[in-house]
């Protein structure tokens, strides 16, 4: 019998074929907007919510939260603004 390490992985496995994903999930709360204008709120809180520069929510301008958009925060302080970006395309797959 032949030595056929060079064909098997380094835990002796065969080598799989790697698949790549296009969708990634990422844990983004969904919070209201009024929440995001008051600077005592929670979400403003760094200590409390993790607020940093580039950290995200999705914010819902509505109760029933039909209307969204994505939240950038540009720094950690409870007064620092929160970058809106407008999620107004729509793709159905078909």
């Amino acid at each position: 019998m032949s030595n056929t390490y060079k064909d098997k992985g380094l835990t002796g496995k065969s080598a799989r074929k790697t698949v790549l994903h296009g969708v990634s999930h990422l844990m983004v709360p969904v919070v209201a907007q009024a929440a995001l204008e008051k600077k005592a709120d929670n979400i403003n809180d760094a200590t409390v919510s993790g607020k940093q520069r580039g950290a995200m929510v999705i914010q819902s301008a509505t109760a029933a939260g039909n209307a969204l958009s994505l939240c950038v925060a540009k720094g950690g302080k409870e007064d620092e603004v929160w970058h809106t970006v407008a999620l107004d395309t729509e793709v159905t797959p078909s």
